[in-house]
C-alpha cells in the first residue's frame, strides 16, 4: 500500500470537535475527531504518492486558541525493520495508533504551509508551552506523551515502567510483533 498520511497532535483549552478533510486530486477522506481538553491525536492516510496534498481542520465550536505539536504531510514510510509489513488503507486510519502509525516527521511544530487565505480568522505565534516527548526504543522518534493522562499520546500506559509508559510507540508496539512472527 503506497500511502500518505497527514496527522500530528493538537491541544484545545476544552472539549471540541475537529474536523479533519485530507485530500489529493485523485483521493479523498475526512473523520470527526471528538477531543478532550489537553493534548490530542489527530491523523488521517489516504492512497498515492507524488503531488499536492491539502488538510483542511476544522474546530467546532470555534475557539480563540489551540496549540499545534508535528504536524506534517508526507508519504507513509515504515522504519527498515518493518519494512515487510503491509498495512491497509483501514489499518493506518485506526485511531488506535494513528498518527504514530504513519511515521511522519515531528521534528518541527507545523511542518506544513497553512494557507492563511483560505484559513478564517487565523494568526499564527510561538507558544511558550511545552511539550512532554519520550523516544521510542524501538523507531528512535521522539513523540509526545503525558505524564498525567497515562497512556492517551503516543505510548500505551505501564506502570512498571520508570516513566509509566511503554517503551516503544504506539505504532511500533502494534507492528514489531507480526514482523518478529514471520521472522520465525
Amino acid at each position: 500500500m503506497v500511502a500518505v498520511g497527514f496527522g500530528g497532535y493538537i491541544k484545545t483549552l476544552d472539549a471540541r470537535d475537529i474536523t479533519v478533510r485530507f485530500s489529493s486530486p485523485r483521493a479523498a477522506t475526512s473523520k470527526v475527531f471528538t477531543v478532550r481538553k489537553g493534548w490530542n491525536r489527530i491523523g488521517l492516510a489516504i492512497a498515492g504518492t507524488k503531488g499536492i496534498y491539502k488538510a483542511r481542520v476544522e474546530v467546532s465550536p470555534s475557539t480563540r486558541r489551540i496549540l499545534l505539536w508535528g504536524i506534517n504531510i508526507d508519504g507513509v514510510n515504515f522504519p527498515k525493520s518493518l519494512a515487510k509489513i503491509t498495512p491497509t488503507l483501514e489499518d493506518l486510519n485506526s485511531e488506535y495508533v494513528c498518527p504514530e502509525t504513519l511515521y511522519l516527521d515531528h521534528a518541527s511544530p507545523v511542518a506544513v504551509e497553512i494557507l492563511e487565505e483560505e484559513s478564517t480568522r487565523l494568526t499564527i505565534r510561538d507558544s511558550l508551552e511545552s511539550v512532554e516527548v519520550k523516544k521510542c526504543s524501538y523507531d528512535g522518534r521522539y513523540l509526545p506523551l503525558d505524564s498525567s493522562k497515562l497512556g492517551l499520546l503516543a505510548f500505551h500506559k505501564h506502570n512498571a515502567k520508570r516513566t509509566r509508559h511503554q517503551n516503544e510507540c504506539r505504532a511500533c508496539k502494534k507492528w514489531k510483533k507480526p514482523c518478529l512472527e514471520n521472522v520465525r
